[in-house]
Order: C-alpha cells, then sequence, then structure tokens
C-alpha cells in the first residue's frame, strides 16, 4: 500500500506537546503523509514551533478559535489523501501506529520482539486497548495521587488507552457500515466482567457518528446497553451487522470470519 494519508493535527495553544506530537508523525515508516497542522487560534508559541519544520509534507492552517468539532472539518475539507488520521496534540504516537493500515503482519513483529528473554513470550495478545475494572481505575487513581509531582509516564499509559481506541473506531469508519455488531463487552476469554472494557470506550466514539450499533452479550438481561439494542439470538445479530467487533474470538465468531475486525492475532488471553 502507498496511498497517500492525511495527518490532521487539531491544536490550540499546545506549545508544550506540539513538537513531540509532530516528530513522532515526521518519523513514521510509512511515509507518503500529508501532515495538516491547524493551529484553531492558538495565542502561545505553537504557530512559531510548527513554522520551524522545512518537512514539505506538512501544511499549516490557522483559524480563529473554532473548537474542536469545527477545527476537525477545516481539516477535512483541505485534506487530500485517500485515509484521514486524527491525532491529538498530547498523543504521543507509537512508531508502528501505522502497521494496520500498512497491512504488515503484526504477529511477525510481536514474536521477533519476543525472542528476546527479557521480554519473553506471554502477555502480548493485542487487544482494543486495556480495560476490564483494575488497570483504568487504578491508573487514573495513580494519576490523581501523583498530580503535584513532576511524571509523565501514567498519563501516557491513560492517553495511549485513548489513542488506541481512536485508531480502532478510525479503522471500523473507514468501512462504511450501516450496522456496526459488537460481539461480546468482555475484555478475556471467559471471562463474564465487562465493568470499564475497552470496547465500550469504541462503541463511545462511534455512536456520534450516526451509525448503528447492536450488541451481542449472553451475560446481560436487559434490551438496551448504554443506548445500543441488544440481540439475543446470534444467528440475527450476524445477518444484520455488516461488521462485527471482536475484540477475544471464539467459535462463534469462526462462522463469521468475513465480517469480523479484530486485533486477537493468537486466539487467546
Amino acid at each position: 500500500m502507498n496511498d497517500l494519508i492525511t495527518v490532521i493535527i487539531n491544536v490550540y495553544n499546545g506549545e508544550k506537546f506540539i513538537k513531540k506530537c509532530v516528530d513522532s508523525i515526521v518519523n513514521q515508516t510509512y511515509k507518503n503523509l500529508e501532515i495538516l497542522i491547524i493551529n484553531d487560534g492558538s495565542t502561545d508559541n505553537t504557530l512559531k514551533i510548527v513554522k520551524e519544520y522545512k518537512d514539505p509534507r506538512i501544511r499549516i492552517i490557522t483559524t480563529e478559535n473554532l473548537g474542536l468539532s469545527l477545527s476537525r472539518n477545516v481539516g477535512i475539507d483541505n485534506a487530500k489523501g485517500e485515509y484521514l488520521y486524527f491525532v491529538d496534540v498530547d498523543d504521543f504516537i507509537e512508531l508502528d501506529t501505522y502497521a494496520e493500515i500498512k497491512n504488515l503482519n503484526t504477529s511477525n513483529i510481536i514474536n521477533g520482539i519476543c525472542l528476546d528473554p527479557r521480554i519473553g513470550d506471554y502477555y502480548n495478545n493485542p487487544s482494543f486497548g486495556y480495560g476490564g475494572y483494575c488497570l483504568p481505575k487504578d491508573t487514573k487513581q495513580l494519576l490523581a495521587n501523583f498530580q503535584n509531582i513532576p511524571q509523565n509516564l501514567i498519563e501516557a499509559i491513560v492517553k495511549s488507552n485513548d489513542t488506541r481506541k481512536d485508531h480502532i473506531a478510525n479503522m471500523i469508519l473507514a468501512r462504511n457500515p450501516s450496522i456496526i455488531g459488537v460481539y461480546r463487552l468482555i475484555m478475556k476469554t471467559k471471562s463474564d466482567n465487562f465493568k470499564s472494557s475497552a470496547i465500550q470506550g469504541i462503541i463511545d466514539r462511534l455512536k456520534p457518528k450516526g451509525i448503528d450499533i447492536v450488541i451481542y452479550e449472553p451475560a446481560l438481561d436487559e434490551i438496551l446497553f448504554n443506548g445500543c439494542k441488544i440481540i439475543k439470538d446470534f444467528d440475527e445479530f450476524a445477518k444484520m451487522s455488516d461488521i462485527v467487533l471482536v475484540n477475544r474470538t471464539d467459535s462463534n465468531t469462526e462462522k463469521i470470519k468475513q465480517k469480523i475486525y479484530t486485533r486477537d492475532l493468537f486466539a487467546r488471553d
């Protein structure tokens, strides 16, 4: 794949973070990028910092302070790429963010990294983000506890989880589905706990787009969850869904492999 990807950065008074953000995009392994920086009426040194870049892929558009939604529309209207990717200024993108878009073999990458005995082949199966109850709760509590102490690591964990869910939602939207099916709200195989699961964060990102979302979750007795209809019959659920989000595959999802979107590479954990 060598399609042009437009990366849209909307920024307002982001002088503390904008350089790290732009650097992480400029240094991506995928090079066919158009980088649109929408300076949303910043009053700090944001514009001065981004003007220092000489990379021909970067375009800077300055507007009055429109707010995030309208500012993003400016980016969309000016984008030339086949694909769009939105980045918030305080997101630090991993260097392989675009591996999925480039159709790289993520399994091979993970297996190669895990050959290092210091890492090992342990809990390494990708998912839609960290979820369940303990890790999000504990990480956010740590962030609150350390709010007056100089640190970046804890905040980066919280932000990286948001970045991951943004990416998953964008990949789903790129397929232009009319009805999105969500297969299970749980985070782990053989679990029945879906409190604060990452897939709920993805649902929250998809709902404002006006796309119908249905959920198959046997552990729920309700007819609605977060405004989404619960479908009790799996065959009915599969038939009506244009695409099915699956955090962890099982024997049911094997029947609809052509419809599922998952990052479950090793069918475990």
